[in-house]
């Protein structure tokens, strides 16, 4: 029996920099198809702050119709970052993803009655036409001060995968954790951690363009604002065994730009602007 190879194409801290997203998009479509015609398993993942208030259409639709752009890519899972957390009302976090066709991973942000979000799973195993189990789970930053404000309960990181990681190796041939938590932290949980085979990073906007192996642990993260993406490969012997894990960045200007970049650009502020522009704000007493 051949290796198997998989293939995590990645993304991480957005901030809604739209005029980004179509050579992004399809550059995932694209690289899915092509890896997948030559037989690798393919998942893509988002690694938090996606979605940033200060891009008119993200405001205007608190949010949806960026979640909307993650179901029209096919990723497979994302976590969320402090701009989602802390950004966005409590009310509107718990409908924007009403519509996804995509895993929210996220184990350390909880109700105000300890209950997960119902939009939320702390890890899910995805398993391939190989049968091997690949677990992944999200952390974020959990700001203790700021958190609660929003009506939610953070819990810090290495408790939550200290309770987290023998169910994970029972049930996992390979473990993936999707971090917003920046790149120091990352390092320590791969020090402690050695049953991670794999860290996406966020938070700190690092880029690692051939990934950063620390202990056993491969750390990979593709900077900020859309201006990289990354892809890891992974390789699997027949006993679902990890014998390699490659890690590189691709930069913004060498992915193809697809010829409707300009209207969808156009098209997305537009549609923002007409929905803030017919907004009431405020009611203002007459003299």
């Amino acid at each position: 029996m051949t290796d198997e190879l998989i293939t995590i194409l990645h993304t991480n801290d957005l901030h809604s920099h739209i005029e980004h997203w179509p050579a992004i998009s399809y550059w995932i479509k694209n690289r899915k198809k092509e890896l997948q015609k030559a037989g690798h398993e393919v998942f893509v993942f988002d690694i938090g702050d996606f979605i940033d208030r200060s891009d008119d259409n993200t405001q205007a639709t608190w949010g949806k119709d960026n979640a909307q752009l993650l179901n029209d890519a096919g990723y497979d899972g994302i976590t969320i970052g402090n701009n989602e957390g802390l950004g966005l009302p409590h009310e509107r976090m718990e409908e924007i993803y009403d519509q996804r066709k995509f895993a929210v991973l996220l184990a350390n942000i909880l109700e105000n009655d300890h209950s997960r979000p119902k939009w939320a799973e702390d890890y899910r195993v995805f398993v391939t036409k190989a049968k091997t189990r690949i677990s992944v789970f999200g952390l974020t930053a959990a700001y203790e001060m700021t958190y609660p404000l929003n009506d939610w309960i953070p819990v810090q990181p290495f408790p939550v995968i200290s309770e987290l990681e023998p169910r994970l190796s029972r049930q996992s041939d390979v473990q993936i954790l999707l971090s917003h938590l920046g790149l120091p932290a990352d390092e320590e949980i791969a020090g402690r951690f050695p049953s991670i085979s794999l860290i996406l990073g966020a938070h700190t906007h690092h880029l690692l363009p051939v990934g950063k192996k620390v202990n056993k642990t491969m750390l990979a993260a593709a900077g900020k604002y859309g201006e990289n993406v990354g892809e890891v490969q992974i390789r699997i012997d027949a006993q679902h065994k990890i014998v390699d894990v490659k890690a590189h960045t691709i930069s913004f200007d060498n992915l193809i730009k697809p010829e409707y970049q300009p209207l969808f650009i156009k098209s997305w502020h537009d549609h923002g602007r007409k929905v803030l522009s017919e907004r009431i704000v405020a009611f203002l007493p007459k003299k």
